[in-house]
């Protein structure tokens, strides 16, 4: 009976690190900030085996340095600093000068910006919802208000999502194969 017990304790410890590669990403939306500015948010959860990470990626109308500042419909003010940076090299298309005949490349950067967040504030904004976004730095910056709660909504729904998936009980759902209902 004890060495059934031993050997159950040994499977867990050997899962816990696994369960988080379930985890991973949530979608939580895109912010328009006006006609031509978008900016899409994902909520991501880093687990090891003794600590779990919470962390808000934005991508799109960032770059370096952006703060960002939620306001809740209380009227808290939860201020959040990015840690790291990505930068992507995206080609747009490919031609030929008219002039020289030379190739041209034509490309943008994408920036991705990461932002740690408790899960004392997450569930503070589950409770009370946002109602205002600002992003940017100084005297530069990008405001977004919700009337409905809108993020907040979305933002609380990806935070269950990833609580849910890496919930012991948790089965990831069964990929479709090429011999379903064949």
């Amino acid at each position: 009976m004890c060495r059934f017990l031993v050997n159950i304790l040994l499977v867990l410890c050997f899962a816990l690190p696994s369960w988080g590669k379930y985890a991973g990403l949530a979608y939580v939306g895109e912010v328009e900030w006006n006609k031509r500015d978008k900016t899409s948010f994902m909520l991501q959860c880093d687990t090891t085996a003794t600590d779990t990470v919470w962390s808000l990626k934005l991508q799109g109308f960032v770059t370096t340095g952006y703060m960002l500042l939620i306001k809740t419909s209380d009227g808290k003010v939860l201020e959040l600093e990015p840690y790291d940076l990505k930068t992507t090299h995206v080609t747009d298309s490919v031609g030929h000068s008219p002039v020289t005949g030379e190739i041209m490349e034509f490309y943008h950067y994408e920036h991705v910006l990461y932002y740690h967040i408790t899960t004392t504030a997450l569930n503070y904004i589950a409770e009370h919802g946002i109602s205002k976004l600002r992003c940017g730095y100084d005297n530069l910056y990008r405001d977004k208000e919700f009337r409905r709660n809108e993020f907040g909504i979305e933002l609380n729904e990806a935070y269950k999502k990833i609580l849910e998936r890496m919930s012991p009980d948790y089965v990831p759902p069964k990929k479709p194969s090429i011999r379903d209902g064949f």
